[in-house]
């Protein structure tokens, strides 16, 4: 009797080929995290579950903007929780670069539509939000006149 297959010294051993991780979509990402944001904002969710996908710079801004809200929410004696849930409605991107992505997301809270402004880059193989605005955080640029 023969020795079986598997214990053939001959035969080749078994290779485990990994398959290539598939490429993460950096649009959906954007899309979960200005959702996410909004709801940190009306404190549904905390800030330190995002930290992991947004850099140092976008979480201490966000952190301020958490600040504020906590403490409008301890002088009402309540979270501010908007009406309805928050939705997703449109994300617009472009890929500047194959290692950039630069999206803007409408997301529907209630009876607003929001737009969220984001750049993601790829750090350490994985997409991460470097960059993220929204139209209320801007301050128009001072008006020069000449005298």
């Amino acid at each position: 009797m023969s020795r079986p297959a598997q214990l053939d010294p001959t035969r080749a051993r078994h290779v485990i080929e990994r398959r290539p991780a598939a490429e993460p979509d950096p649009e959906r990402l954007c899309a979960a995290v200005a959702r996410a944001v909004l709801e940190v904002e009306v404190g549904r969710r905390p800030l330190h579950q995002l930290e992991p996908v947004l850099s140092p710079a976008v979480v201490a801004r966000l952190a301020v903007r958490d600040d504020r809200a906590r403490r409008m929410a301890r002088v009402l004696g309540q979270p501010i929780v908007g009406p309805g849930s928050i939705v997703v409605v449109k994300v617009l991107s472009q890929r500047p670069t194959g290692d950039a992505c630069e999206a803007v997301v409408l997301v529907r809270h209630g009876r607003r539509v929001v737009a969220v402004a984001m750049r993601a880059e790829r750090y350490r193989g994985r997409w991460r939000i470097t960059e993220l605005a929204r139209p209320e955080d801007h301050t128009p640029a001072p008006v020069v006149t000449d005298p």
